[in-house]
């Protein structure tokens, strides 16, 4: 191991995985406003995540080379989900032994295709295939959800 990882692994394992830090999004909340409780849970949870890239601190440590903080949701790293469930979704999750605070979805992003068409390409691509779909007899409105759900969440 070179000296900058080993100053990593040293501030990892022998600070950061100890320190209690500053909470962030502890009472955060995207269920502002009744037009946004109306749109499904998909679409709210998208419009979360866009709350958080918005609004969560940045930080840039030492020797990082790739910077950033841990996942939103990771556990004791000092960091919350906004809120962005009903009470009924809530009490669903739990009698499924679930959470709403998990984000799921741990795939990578194509970031050759962010870089070879760019954020407003992909966003162009996303409303062709909505536009595609609304002109079908019967729409699938899960696919339209999706869609709709990528837009909020990464490119609005």
């Amino acid at each position: 191991m070179n000296k900058r990882t080993e100053r990593l692994k040293k501030r990892l394992f022998e600070k950061d995985f100890y320190t209690k830090i500053q909470w962030w999004g502890e009472k955060e909340t995207i269920l502002t406003s009744e037009e946004i409780k109306e749109e499904p849970i998909s679409i709210r949870r998208a419009i979360a995540v866009q709350h958080t890239l918005r609004c969560m601190p940045a930080a840039i440590k030492d020797d990082e080379l790739i910077v950033g903080i841990a996942n939103i949701t990771s556990c004791g790293f000092g960091r919350e989900f906004p809120d962005y469930a009903l009470p009924e979704e809530k009490e669903e999750a739990m009698k499924a032994a679930l959470t709403v605070k998990q984000l799921g979805g741990l795939h990578p992003g194509d970031y050759a295709k962010v870089l070879r068409l760019g954020v407003r390409g992909i966003k162009d691509e996303i409303y062709a295939q909505i536009e595609k779909e609304l002109a079908k007899d019967e729409p699938d409105d899960n696919k339209i959800l999706v869609w709709r759900s990528m837009v909020k969440q990464f490119l609005h």
